[in-house]
């Protein structure tokens, strides 16, 4: 897709917004208009009491009254739009790399033994997630989180995600739509919210048994009251039954008034996913997974179930005023009759309210996982395979470097075990991180970034970036090594693997280092396992010699005293190095 597109969509909206927002205030200056001219007509003939005056009047009063609710669609449009323009700016925020803004980082997902996530930017600040989430639920940040972090997939359930993220890409309406809709809701964590009320009315509401009851005496007090109006009852016997149904609604329903607040507040974050669930209910899906995951709320129930509660809460707010709450229960033992239908609401959707949550999480993640193929230029849907372990890129780059500026590069396995040299700053980290986010995208059912891609699955461990642990006293070169440890013991359990090892052993010696390095690929060198090791340490590639083994390298390029990198990887060993050449470009050393 390209940033044309969006463009041409954003310029759109803006003229469509500004346009109902002249509308709007046009609305605004004739209801005030209206207003001023009814107050100086009941001013200056408030002692007309002609059949003409009162016309006028009416005129006026409707006349408001519809400026009104016609103000209120303009508003309710004015709203969608700015949403939407708010969706569409995200989307040329990307395109211009100015999405390291967006509010949700994925910070909170974070655990100490997430080391993929830090090692390859999954979480946090600048992170991938925060340039693929759409998502506005808890439950549906949580899924993205765990697709790419641990996503523990089938091979068959991957190729069934890859074809769902595909539809909804190339669905661009219909993603916009959604997000669109999404941008109301979240105000604050409507998920967690609604599993806090469905466990508060599990065991405190049931079924009023005697609602025949309540409708028994409101019959009679209605009786009574025709009755009362011809002469023929007498008005204690009404005020005493007002009284008891008053009595039995405070009293008897003092346990379920704190539910009345619970249901107010629900419905009004629920209410808002009920244009997402129509929408939803309404599109037609071809790829078995979303048609599998959105069967729940494709028939309609999960939509119903929103207007319901709507519905429940609704009536309960009837009963808010003082007024209201003496007549209503005076009459009827209103709260009882709110109860009877708050009980009913939970026996027919209760079970099911978390489940439609649940897949509308599922659903946000695939939506954000579809932003690749949306935003860059040149993506594909990688080929999974299970066996014989292989890796072929065609020009792969990495997904959060700006398009202009990231250098594709091809890349194909020849060995499994794969020693990466080159000068400071010339690419190799680089390199190592956009083979692994790749393959992140790839493993979690997405497109990657990437021209053509064959992948067998597997598991990616990371050894990047590491740090000491001060609280435990742990070394920078000792938590590297439990690292490492951790990735040999992963492939003792026979599960295909590829482990990323930037800098091998940097916080150590370079004899320890060396003999470390070797000793740790060695282990590693098993028929379930794919290891890439950057390194300065040219003795490494010696291992080609003894083992099946892959050098390759990056090299840099000198003129007119400056340092260039063109950051393609070739095959073979470094025979260059520019560390001596930078210490006298920033003035530590003196001219060699």
């Amino acid at each position: 897709m390209y940033k044309k597109h969006y463009e041409e969509l954003y310029q759109n909206e803006q003229s469509i917004l500004q346009k109902l927002k002249e509308t709007s205030n046009r609305y605004t200056f004739l209801r005030a208009i209206v207003l001023v001219v009814f107050l100086l007509f009941v001013y200056i003939n408030i002692t007309d009491l002609s059949i003409p005056y009162f016309s006028m009047l009416g005129i006026s009063i409707l006349t408001f009254i519809g400026s009104v609710c016609f103000h209120g669609k303009i508003k309710k449009q004015l709203n969608y739009h700015t949403n939407k323009v708010t969706v569409l700016k995200q989307y040329l925020d990307r395109f211009n790399y100015d999405w390291s803004e967006f509010k949700e980082t994925g910070e909170r997902y974070k655990k100490n033994d997430y080391f993929i996530a830090k090692d390859l930017d999954l979480l946090g600040k600048h992170s991938l997630f925060q340039y693929l989430n759409v998502a506005k639920t808890s439950l549906g940040q949580q899924k993205l989180v765990d697709s790419l972090v641990h996503p523990g997939y089938s091979l068959e359930e991957l190729k069934q995600r890859q074809t769902a993220v595909k539809e909804l890409a190339e669905n661009v309406v219909l993603s916009i739509e959604i997000q669109t809709l999404l941008v109301d809701t979240n105000k604050k964590d409507d998920v967690a919210a609604l599993e806090e009320f469905l466990k508060k009315i599990q065991m405190g509401i049931k079924p009023q048994r005697y609602a025949w009851v309540v409708r028994l005496i409101t019959l009679t007090l209605m009786i009574l009251g025709l009755l009362q109006v011809f002469g023929d009852a007498s008005g204690s016997v009404i005020f005493l039954g007002i009284l008891v149904n008053l009595l039995v609604a405070n009293i008897g329903g003092l346990s379920y008034h704190r539910h009345f607040e619970l249901v107010h507040s629900i419905s009004k974050s629920l209410n808002r996913y009920q244009n997402i669930f129509t929408l939803i209910q309404k599109n037609q899906y071809q790829s078995p997974y979303l048609i599998t995951l959105l069967k729940d709320i494709q028939n309609g129930k999960a939509a119903q179930g929103i207007h319901d509660i709507y519905q429940v809460s609704e009536m309960i707010s009837q009963r808010q005023n003082v007024i209201g709450n003496f007549f209503l229960n005076g009459l009827v033992i209103y709260d009882l009759l709110c109860i009877d239908q708050l009980a009913k609401w939970k026996k027919n959707y209760g079970e099911e309210v978390m489940t439609w949550f649940d897949q509308f999480g599922e659903l946000e993640a695939l939506l954000s996982l579809a932003i690749i193929p949306q935003t860059r230029r040149v993506t594909t849907y990688p080929t999974l395979v299970e066996s014989p372990l292989m890796m072929d890129f065609n020009d792969v780059y990495h997904p959060l470097m700006d398009q202009d500026e990231a250098v594709a590069n091809p890349f194909h396995l020849v060995h499994q075990a794969n020693i990466i040299t080159g000068s400071n700053m010339s690419g190799k980290t680089t390199f190592l991180r956009t083979l692994g986010i790749n393959m992140v995208l790839a493993f979690a059912g997405g497109a990657i970034c990437a021209e053509k891609a064959t992948l067998s699955y597997m598991h990616v461990l990371t050894s990047m970036r590491i740090e000491d642990e001060l609280s435990s006293g742990t070394s920078t070169f000792y938590a590297e090594l439990k690292r490492i440890k951790q990735m040999i013991d992963e492939s003792d359990k026979n599960i295909p693997i590829c482990c990323f090892i930037d800098e091998i052993f940097k916080g150590t010696n370079s004899a320890d280092r060396i003999v470390g390095a070797k000793a740790a690929i060695e282990r590693l060198m098993k028929e379930n396992v794919l290891v890439f090791v950057s390194t300065h340490d040219f003795e490494l590639c010696d291992l080609e010699k003894t083992l099946p083994v892959s050098n390759y390298h990056f090299r840099e390029d000198y003129a007119d005293k400056q340092i260039t990198f063109d950051y393609r990887i070739r095959l073979g060993r470094c025979h260059t190095t520019n560390a001596r050449y930078l210490l006298e470009m920033v003035g530590i050393i003196k001219d060699l």
